[in-house]
């Protein structure tokens, strides 16, 4: 069929102006000036006048076109017949202007195929639901602007190649404060019935959690019109529409926009096949030409609006001299328009040059950081809920975080990466790639065991950038920092607690030693058939206990050693069997697992069955009326100082080996808080106890260069580790003690104590040897009177700790007199510590308060080789 001559006139003035140059700045002013937003305003001036000035340019030429022009054929086959197209108000891609003209986009691309495929058009205008009905009742044969869904995909054709794509945005009145999705929370929204913007909107804000109250309308002008009468808060169109159309009524683009989608063709299923085929084909050709009607239509319709007019204004018929005019008026707007073009060129040039140092300079500063950074996108499952996340670009410090190349790194998912990523780490991703909010957070990363401190921002909807920073070290050593100062506290109040009970105790032991000392004389001195023998006996009794319970504070206080020997740790327990099978409860099984060959501990055999007797029976008491299993074990092993500075007592103890006890029982378990007291004297768990077990168990092995591991679960039971240092001599083998002869003591005994009870007692007990006695109430005193006797005196028995000089003072101011002076040391403390100010400085003997007579009749036996200090 022919073409007309009017659009044949139009095709020719257009291939003129492009191949004369005239005006071939234009399309390239007009898109530069609508890239630079400092220029919109400009652009809009020129572009308006000079669109003005040609198309009556246009107008002029076609005339004479008109005059001259002869019928043209269209090249190949055709559609023969009429097309009809259903149009909906979707400007600037589809619509009907104020004079009843089909404008817009895809009108324009319908035309000028049915121009060369020798089809005509009718246009149907209608709402978006109205021309959907008529597509299916078969009134219309195509429908323009239809966004693809799998459900029309199923009533509908559509064509191969798409048209363009638009996005959703969200407009609002100027006065309203919208900064994101979640300011349109319980606020009423309009919509378009049918429109998939409107759906993707609703979709965005379900996965959000952001609730509206959606109200439908049946196009977008009424859309706008609710929202500029304040019925509605905001309202969903596609972007090219809003943008175009938002002025008209007083409405603002927010920074709301969502799902890009591509436009189509579409005819009622297995019905146009031809017909979409065909146009399927001429926009696949017209895709690829830049130059192209396509491009031409898709500049002119989406770049910066123009005021048409009409293409063939009635007064210019008549006038070829305004023509002329024109065209003397169009080559001066044209030289004027090169001018500044050129000018505003240079001005861009120069913005671009900026702006690609600026993101050079950004682009050095990423690849620089220290912080490893990386450009993720979300990836969500059913439901819009994140479940994983995709590297699109890592900096050099990423790289090197995962000691990786990029190469392995961007495109890959996270959990193929790292498997093992914990969910809260993807969901608070997805937070933020979701909401294009920001977040910062301090985690722990269990794939990696490290501890991190993460910036997330979002760049665009669906992404996130993450700057993480490594703060491992800082976390651990701020952990050991807690755990050092909870153990010095620890350390401080058991130091505090073992002085006043060590003071408690020497002072104790002072009354003490009165009052089994007055015992022991009494019952020497009464007849055997005397009533007084079995109380004095009772009173011994208790006064012996009484010195347990003193041993037992001087233990905690770690003074407590008196015998030091090596000894076999499982040896000891082996002696012990029978007694702890007594001590515990008769539902309780004692079992033991004992290491062979041990290496032998430096300790006192006493102190050491205290505490296996002690961890027994506690062990018993936690398991209670039930029955159960308490195990004790021995054996050897390696300890470094990690080992040790989780331990009790850990005061700097060397690496080595240690001898351990194991006492473990499946009883009830000790909660934290109370495992923090179990080793204060006077705490105790029982009705009845006193609360210094544990206490001189802790004080014995402080005694010993010793720690302790504790181990513990609520219902399943206890484990206690005691740590021995392992000796280099044998194991002693010691022999029953023989019963000592009578002995009877002669000479002169200067005894020194600065308490007035010791002072008697022992005086009478020296005595009761058949010792003459001085006395001297402090150490200073104790000098005076052996500087002026001490060619008569024997020995001298001294307390340790007295005012003004005390026993170590005294003793060697007397050594400075005679330096064979024999002195037996009398304390309450132990005797290796004792021991240890006087090696080597000839100490003849100690006594540990509160000594009976027997004690101080061996301590002065050991001097029985001079005659005259006494005899058997």
């Amino acid at each position: 069929m022919r073409i007309s001559r009017l659009r044949q006139a139009e095709m020719v003035l257009r291939n003129f102006c492009k191949k004369s140059g005239f005006c071939s700045s234009f399309p390239e002013f007009r898109i530069q000036l609508h890239r630079s937003r400092s220029c919109y305003r400009i652009s809009n001036l020129f572009c308006d006048l000079l669109g003005g000035i040609m198309q009556g340019f246009v107008v002029l030429l076609t005339f004479l076109v008109l005059l001259c022009a002869t019928p043209l054929q269209a090249d190949g086959p055709g559609f023969h017949g009429d097309v009809r197209v259903g149009i909906f108000p979707f400007s600037p891609i589809n619509y009907i202007d104020n004079d009843g003209r089909v404008q817009g986009f895809n009108p324009d691309l319908l035309r000028e195929i049915s121009r060369l495929q020798g089809w005509s058009l009718t246009f149907v205008p209608g709402s978006w639901s109205e021309g959907l009905e008529r597509l299916q009742g078969g009134d219309i044969d195509l429908v323009m602007s239809v966004i693809y869904t799998p459900e029309r995909a199923e009533l509908m054709d559509y064509t191969v190649e798409s048209v363009l794509e638009v996005w959703g945005q969200v407009f609002v009145s100027p006065e309203s404060a919208v900064q994101g999705i979640a300011d349109l929370a319980g606020k009423r929204v309009a919509l378009m019935r049918g429109d998939m913007n409107g759906q993707n909107f609703k979709k965005t804000a379900t996965e959000l959690g952001v609730t509206c109250e959606f109200i439908e309308f049946a196009g977008f002008s009424e859309v706008f019109a609710a929202v500029r009468d304040k019925a509605v808060f905001a309202g969903v169109a596609p972007q090219h529409f809003g943008l175009r159309k938002s002025g008209d009524y007083d409405l603002v683009p927010s920074s709301i926009q969502f799902s890009p989608v591509p436009l189509y063709f579409a005819a009622r299923k297995a019905a146009q096949h031809s017909l979409l085929s065909q146009i399927d084909v001429q926009l696949n050709s017209w895709k690829k030409d830049k130059d192209s009607y396509y491009y031409e239509r898709l500049s002119y319709w989406l770049g910066v609006q123009q005021v048409r007019t009409e293409i063939l204004p009635p007064w210019l018929l008549g006038s070829l001299a305004g023509f002329v005019a024109l065209a003397l008026l169009l080559l001066f707007m044209g030289l004027l328009l090169k001018s500044q073009v050129k000018k505003r060129t240079g001005e861009l040039s120069q913005s671009n040059a900026e702006l690609l140092g600026s993101r050079e300079r950004y682009r050095k500063l990423i690849t620089t950081m220290v912080q490893p950074m990386a450009l993720h996108e979300i990836i969500c499952g059913p439901g819009g809920v994140p479940v994983d996340y995709r590297f699109l670009e890592v900096n050099p410090a990423f790289e090197e975080f995962l000691a990786r190349p990029a190469a392995e790194i961007v495109g890959k998912r996270v959990l193929e990466l790292m498997p093992s990523t914990e969910p809260r780490w993807i969901d608070s991703f997805g937070k933020v790639a979701l909401s294009g909010g920001a977040l910062h957070f301090q985690d722990y990363s269990a794939e990696l065991d490290q501890h991190f401190d993460v910036a997330a921002y979002s760049p665009e909807p669906g992404q996130f950038v993450a700057i993480t920073t490594d703060i491992t070290a800082r976390i651990r050593m701020e952990a050991e920092q807690r755990r050092i100062e909870e153990q010095v506290l620890q350390t401080q109040k058991l130091e505090s607690l073992g002085v006043l009970a060590g003071g408690i105790a020497h002072d104790f032991n002072n009354i003490l030693m009165a009052v089994l000392g007055h015992c022991e004389l009494a019952l020497r001195r009464l007849p055997k058939e005397s009533p007084a023998i079995s109380s004095l006996e009772h009173i011994k009794n208790s006064a012996g206990k009484a010195a347990d319970l003193a041993n037992q504070m001087l233990a905690y206080s770690g003074k407590g050693k008196f015998v030091v020997e090596p000894h076999d740790l499982t040896s000891i327990i082996e002696e012990m069997e029978q007694m702890l099978t007594v001590s515990v409860s008769k539902k309780v099984v004692l079992r033991y697992e004992f290491a062979p060959h041990l290496p032998a501990v430096e300790a006192d055999l006493t102190q050491i069955r205290q505490i296996i007797l002690n961890l027994v029976i506690n062990a018993s008491d936690a398991i209670g009326d039930r029955s159960g299993v308490v195990a004790v074990s021995t054996g050897v092993m390696d300890c470094d100082r990690a080992y040790l500075a989780e331990t009790w007592l850990d005061e700097k103890l060397p690496d080595g080996q240690y001898v351990f006890l194991e006492v473990a029982d499946n009883g009830c378990g000790i909660d934290p808080l109370t495992i923090k007291r179990i080793f204060e004297p006077f705490f105790s768990t029982k009705f009845t106890g006193r609360g210094l077990g544990m206490a001189a168990v802790l004080g014995i092995v402080r005694g010993h260069k010793g720690a302790i591991k504790v181990y513990s679960e609520i219902g399943k039971g206890t484990t206690f580790k005691v740590l021995l240092p392992a000796g280099n001599r044998a194991a002693a083998i010691y022999d029953q003690p023989e019963s000592l002869p009578t002995f009877k003591g002669s000479g002169l005994v200067l005894l020194v104590d600065d308490d007035e009870t010791v002072l008697s007692v022992s005086a009478s007990m020296l005595r009761e040897l058949g010792f003459e006695v001085l006395v001297a109430k402090d150490g200073r005193e104790a000098v005076q009177v052996y500087a002026d006797k001490a060619q008569d005196i024997s020995f001298v028995l001294t307390d340790l700790t007295m005012p003004h000089l005390d026993g170590e003072q005294a003793f060697r101011e007397m050594r400075r007199i005679n330096p064979s002076v024999k002195v037996i040391l009398c304390s309450g403390y132990n005797e290796q510590e004792v021991s240890q100010k006087f090696v080597g400085k000839g100490l003849a003997g100690f006594l540990k308060k509160p000594y009976p007579l027997s004690a101080l009749q061996e301590a002065v036996s050991q001097l029985a080789e001079d005659e005259y200090i006494g005899r058997y």
